[in-house]
């Protein structure tokens, strides 16, 4: 399943089940969806007023976010992984909620609700959320990009780069962040399919397109089918949560796997062209105080050219885990949270 089995992000606790099952079932015919459509509803599960909210940007753009965690607490914007959305951000719900912390997590262009931005380049998205922070009025707030989010934090690191909002963030974390794919010798540390993707979106971005569409609508028709709903139940039982049903629980899982496509395949298409190109980024001019967090086992981001751009940052912080890789980084969910908040979450 491509929304699953070969996302930049963590959740292998969450996902594997959803991986296993989605060969369990014969495909439809071949799909004939575009890569790029109106935003359509992705899943049964109903959306809260809290996570499917948005406003109008300057130039038109629909900029989609959600909110989880403390309603009153310090403001975390959360950068979510590639491919992903905003409901991304429901994984820090409860431990916001318990630490005060009040998780802000846009789509970015292409992603979840947010309108498509043709052209756009990983430095443009500091205007967004410039404009996102304005909008709900924040003087003070952090901001953590994770995985795919990574280089779009430190973005927003560069002096500048939000322009008058409060004068920048106090703090810019990047957790299992993606490596920049120009620092020496990174391409050969990076997974075959991965450096495919690449490939295929520089110089067949249609056809790759097209491809990922036929992929998305396939894992769309999987997941409603009886048999595979038996079985991700059958999972999720295994992790109990008394806080939700079983059903409850399947039809978020399903559609936080999917929301990144309600409006088909094109974010994908231009995020992965993004990411495995220069970013822009001229690591040595950041300015704002930045903590970088990275499993040391880490295959889907491998580590080297992380450090490679981690040397080059001024006055980074830089903590490896040696437990951790890329999908079981969550056991230190804690840990970054209290690196990303005031001492005091009392504000």
């Amino acid at each position: 399943m491509f929304a699953v089995a070969r996302r930049f992000d963590f959740r292998s606790t969450r996902w594997t089940g959803l991986r296993a099952i989605s060969t369990s079932s014969s495909p439809p015919s071949a799909s004939s969806s575009s890569t790029t459509s109106a935003p359509t509803a992705t899943s049964s599960a109903a959306p809260s007023s809290r996570d499917s909210q948005s406003l109008t940007l300057p130039d038109g753009r629909l900029l989609g976010y959600a909110e989880y965690g403390a309603n009153s607490g310090f403001p975390l914007v959360y950068f979510h992984g590639f491919p992903s959305s905003r409901l991304e951000g429901s994984l820090f719900d409860a431990l916001g909620k318990r630490r005060n912390i009040r998780v802000i997590a846009p789509d970015r262009p292409g992603f979840g609700i947010s309108s498509p931005q043709p052209g756009r380049t990983i430095r443009d998205w500091p205007g967004d959320v410039a404009a996102l922070v304005s909008h709900l009025g924040l003087e003070r707030f952090s901001i953590l990009g994770v995985s795919g989010g990574g280089p779009y934090a430190l973005a927003c690191a560069l002096p500048g780069a939000l322009g008058d909002a409060s004068g920048g963030p106090p703090a810019v974390g990047v957790l299992a962040g993606a490596p920049p794919w120009d620092a020496p010798g990174a391409r050969a540390h990076m997974a075959r399919y991965r450096r495919a993707m690449a490939r295929m979106a520089q110089y067949t971005p249609t056809g790759f397109g097209l491809l990922a569409s036929s992929i998305i609508g396939t894992a769309r028709w999987t997941v409603g089918r009886e048999a595979v709903i038996k079985r991700i139940d059958a999972w999720l039982e295994t992790y109990p949560d008394a806080t939700k049903t079983t059903e409850q629980r399947r039809k978020d899982l399903i559609r936080m796997a999917l929301d990144a496509y309600t409006q088909g395949s094109g974010g994908l298409v231009q995020e992965t062209r993004l990411l495995t190109l220069p970013w822009g980024i001229a690591f040595d001019e950041i300015s704002q105080p930045v903590k970088i967090w990275h499993g040391v086992k880490d295959t889907a981001s491998p580590i080297e050219p992380v450090r490679w751009m981690a040397d080059r940052i001024p006055g980074v912080v830089f903590k490896e885990f040696d437990d951790a890789g890329h999908y079981d980084v969550d056991k230190h969910f804690e840990t970054v949270l209290e690196g990303m908040a005031p001492s005091s979450t009392g504000q």
